[in-house]
């Protein structure tokens, strides 16, 4: 197995785990999911930040995850959002 697709099996693994939390099932075609140099890093829109917190919750504990880049922007109904323009 290369490097590669080792890298592609743990964003595998991260999407496996997402798709089964509870309160992302059927969301989880809303998140991209990299790993690279041990960096799992998540692209992707949640309307709170307790759920974004809570995704990054869900990854820590993956094996050859050492660190988290939590790219979720929040974007709230009422307008609220984290996104700058």
């Amino acid at each position: 197995m290369t490097i590669k697709s080792q890298d592609s099996s743990v964003a595998d693994r991260a999407r496996d785990v997402i798709s089964h939390h509870p309160h992302f099932v059927g969301r989880v075609d809303n998140f991209e999911f990299e790993f690279n140099e041990n960096v799992l890093t998540i692209r992707g829109r949640v309307p709170t930040f307790y759920l974004k917190q809570l995704l990054q919750d869900a990854l820590k504990r993956l094996d050859r995850v050492r660190r988290i880049e939590n790219r979720v922007d929040v974007v709230a109904p009422d307008g609220i959002s984290s996104v700058c323009r």
